[in-house]
């Protein structure tokens, strides 16, 4: 999508392309309106501004460590970057349990 410039960045967008895959758009609107998908979509938006993400991936750990993809040069190094300090984490947590 990304390569053909689509931008699903609009409820319209985004049931354009689900009925282009088979999907009944006016199901798919009717789940987007509801109350559990507009909580999750505000909780989501509080949890991007408050750790201030900007792009992706970007990846937080326990709530105190954030790994953005401008620190990274690969996948690889990221996800061993977040398996540190998820190891951390655990130990922290373990020692004050």
């Amino acid at each position: 999508m990304h390569e053909q410039g689509r931008r699903l960045n609009s409820v319209d967008a985004w049931a354009r392309f689900v009925a282009s895959q088979g999907v009944d758009e006016a199901k798919f609107r009717e789940a987007m309106s509801s109350l559990a998908v507009e909580t999750k979509t505000r909780h989501a938006i509080d949890l991007t501004e408050k750790y201030g993400l900007t792009g992706v991936p970007a990846l937080i750990v326990d709530g105190r460590y954030r790994v953005l993809n401008k620190a990274i040069s690969s996948y690889g190094e990221m996800f061993q970057i977040v398996d540190f300090l998820i190891e951390k984490e655990r130990s922290r947590l373990k020692s004050n349990g």
